[in-house]
């Protein structure tokens, strides 16, 4: 049996499609030798920014209908979708899939009324919870590590295309996280800390390191007494512990704050889509997340103090959930 896996469209993000028709032929050699097609993560389904999205993220499990090999999708999540041909669109893809795999209930949920068969969707998490019972957890807390430096603050920047936010929000959204690595070398609650870099995307164009470097040079030298750090790391084991280790946690990337979560890190979002405001809503940190569209340094630092008071009674939360 062969199983080929892959992210959903026909192009790779930041290429122009032209730049990218090698893609078709690759596609079609590799489903004819193919048993399966698993499809996903992503948001396939929205009308936002442009219609021709839908055939993007639908692209593949079209090939795979039209040259018969099985497909099913894993990782979905649902934006919005109001436009008809959408709608009709995904449901003759969707219900000839094996199955629907969404990121959460509420995608699994809106699915329906859109046509899909209750039969195909299980809802799951992107990344799954463990369950962790009082006193132990499966990457526990390296203390002599964190004895080092009495506050160890994780972050996540992001690049963003203007086909995402207008150029103004974007560079507002630069902007502030610089404003905010200034305040926290310069704020005395955090004079002892260590601030460390997590990349979560390297894809070209969208690459996080890139947003890093331009924010790191805008530093001035004797600025810089507290340390930044890129974490570098090599598995997504590593990945977890690292951040398992932080104190506090500022993130862009949808799943940087899924996995500050999930290791029992407090963590304040800058939510880029809906899919970061329904998750901070539903693990209960609604009040520690701020849209692109509305981020202010007022409202960040605001936040962030409350986030560093709280972070104790947050931690003991977050203990709880579980998926």
């Amino acid at each position: 049996k062969f199983i080929y896996s892959g992210r959903l469209g026909v192009r790779e993000p930041g290429q122009p499609f032209y730049s990218s028709l090698s893609w078709i032929f690759k596609t079609i050699k590799w489903l004819f030798k193919s048993n399966l097609l698993l499809i996903g993560p992503g948001n396939p389904i929205r009308d936002n920014p442009s219609q021709d999205k839908l055939i993007f993220h639908l692209s593949r499990a079209t090939f795979a209908r039209l040259l018969g090999t099985p497909y099913a999708f894993i990782g979905i999540g649902l934006d919005r979708t109001t436009w008809k041909p959408t709608e009709y669109f995904l449901k003759k893809i969707g219900n000839k899939a094996l199955f629907i795999s969404t990121r959460d209930k509420r995608s699994a949920d809106a699915l329906v009324p859109l046509g899909i068969k209750h039969s195909k969707l299980v809802p799951l998490a992107d990344i799954s919870f463990y369950e962790i019972k009082k006193g132990t957890h499966p990457f526990p807390r390296d203390d002599n590590w964190k004895s080092r430096k009495p506050i160890t603050i994780g972050f996540n920047i992001s690049r963003f295309s203007p086909r995402h936010f207008p150029g103004e929000v974007i560079e507002n959204y630069h902007d502030l996280m610089f404003s905010w690595c200034q305040w926290i070398l310069s704020e005395n609650s955090f004079s002892d800390s260590r601030l460390v870099f997590f990349p979560f995307c390297e894809t070209p164009h969208f690459e996080d390191t890139s947003a890093f470097q331009r924010l790191v040079s805008k530093l001035p030298p004797d600025s810089l007494h507290i340390p930044i750090d890129e974490c570098k790391y090599s598995s997504f084991t590593d990945l977890r512990l690292l951040i398992r280790n932080c104190d506090l946690f500022l993130g862009t990337r949808f799943h940087s704050i899924l996995l500050a979560v999930q290791q029992v890190v407090p963590v304040l979002a800058i939510s880029y889509g809906q899919k970061t405001t329904h998750f901070m809503k539903q693990v209960g940190l609604s009040e520690y997340e701020i849209s692109m569209e509305d981020l202010t340094l007022d409202d960040l630092k605001q936040k962030w103090l409350r986030l560093y008071s709280n972070k104790a009674s947050i931690r003991e939360e977050l203990q709880h959930i579980t998926r």
